[in-house]
């Protein structure tokens, strides 16, 4: 009888001591730390995520600018794009061929909203 009294009188100090207001505020205290880090942890990982799709979209349209640049290197690598490509920018012409320049003089024409 002794024995389970004195094993209730503990089980009541515990419990007493565990419901004390020090001790849940610990508790509490414990738990918010704990959530504080893997609030962080989260919030790295969404962040990387973030980043990783910024990456991957970066790396995809290098990709196409890459192949597009690989084309014109072909088509300019010819002589007819080499060609047309001066006779575009340095607007020049082969000897034997003549060039006609077409210019609007109508009322809505741009020629006539500069004057």
């Amino acid at each position: 009888m002794r024995e389970f009294r004195a094993r209730k009188k503990q089980n009541t100090t515990f419990a007493r001591w565990m419901s004390s207001p020090w001790v849940l505020l610990l508790l509490l205290l414990v738990l918010f730390v704990l959530f504080r880090g893997t609030w962080r942890v989260y919030a790295n990982f969404a962040e990387s995520k973030r980043e990783l799709n910024r990456i991957q979209t970066d790396y995809e349209k290098a990709l196409k600018r890459d192949a597009e640049l690989n084309a014109n290197i072909r088509k300019f690598k010819s002589a007819e794009g080499y060609d047309y490509e001066i006779r575009k920018r340095l607007d020049v012409s082969m000897p034997d061929e003549n060039v006609i320049q077409i210019i609007d003089t109508s009322e809505n024409g741009p020629a006539n909203e500069a004057r």
